[in-house]
């Protein structure tokens, strides 16, 4: 016989003025009272999406205090007993407040089960299976920040990988967002080397990650302007032929931004680099 259920999702909110948001962990609550919380062992994927201002220990620690507090409603199913049917207020109640800054919970959904543990599995691999899946062999943003150093200190010389290394933060002027560039050069402009890997694990994140850029770019563009600033994009291409037409939709997305920009794709990253250090160098001389 099937059962019923309710579930919410909960999300992360990188930053409010670009709308951005991934999911983190998934809250259930099944007819006989029972609430069961799932969510990821190993975040490294959020990480490689937000290199700045993400608190990973803090995320860690609030998705463990959500699994502790839906088992002790476990133990304790006094607690919401004729609230079976309203998740909402479970959420509100016990786990957080609807105005709780970066975190947040779905609104609810219904539906009808035969296994418990089925279930759990099948809505955690649909909403979170992104986290686990396989990444060996994809090319990350730190890939490309990788491959920026190898080659400034094997063509050239740690001296240079030093000089080109900014570790600028940049904000906008409204100061709402910001984003650290590692490397940069100067010839008259001031060029930020901007890693964007698009070789993604999962089709739905090139959206999510064109529409982040494109808002960046965006409103980086006053402080690019007065500043001299260009950005010199440094994109990482899928490595699966079938997310080609992902990818090229994507750049579309990014590069149809008004601010500075140049894109490089793999094939060129040593032609570029080579005229940075060069470029580096002469001012030196």
């Amino acid at each position: 016989m099937d059962g019923k259920f309710q579930y919410s999702v909960l999300k992360y909110r990188h930053s409010y003025a670009i709308g951005e948001v991934v999911n983190l962990g998934i809250l259930f609550l099944f007819e006989d009272g029972e609430v069961a919380f799932s969510f990821p062992n190993k975040l490294s994927r959020l990480s490689q999406m937000y290199s700045h201002g993400l608190s990973l220990n803090f995320i860690k620690k609030t998705l463990a205090s959500f699994d502790t507090r839906a088992n002790k409603l476990n133990r304790s199913r006094e607690a919401i007993v004729g609230l079976e049917n309203d998740l909402s207020f479970i959420i509100g109640q016990y786990f957080l407040p609807e105005n709780a800054s970066s975190l947040f919970f779905s609104d609810t959904c219904k539906g009808l089960f035969d296994d418990k543990e089925a279930i759990i599995e099948y809505f955690s691999n649909f909403y979170l299976g992104w986290y686990n899946s396989r990444s060996e062999e994809k090319k990350d943003d730190k890939y490309i920040v990788d491959k920026v150093k190898s080659f400034l200190k094997n063509e050239y010389s740690q001296e240079v990988e030093k000089k080109m290394r900014l570790d600028l933060v940049l904000t906008d002027s409204k100061n709402l967002v910001s984003e650290k560039f590692e490397y940069g050069w100067q010839n008259g402009t001031l060029h930020l080397i901007t890693p964007i890997s698009l070789d993604l694990a999962n089709e739905q994140y090139y959206d999510t990650k064109a529409l982040k850029w494109r808002s960046l770019l965006g409103m980086f563009k006053p402080e690019a302007d007065s500043k001299g600033i260009k950005f010199d994009i440094l994109v990482a291409k899928p490595t699966e032929r079938s997310l080609f037409s992902r990818y090229d939709k994507a750049m579309k997305v990014i590069t149809d931004s008004d601010a500075p920009i140049t894109t490089y794709e793999e094939d060129k990253y040593d032609e570029y680099l080579d005229l940075a250090a060069k470029t580096v160098l002469s001012k030196n001389e």
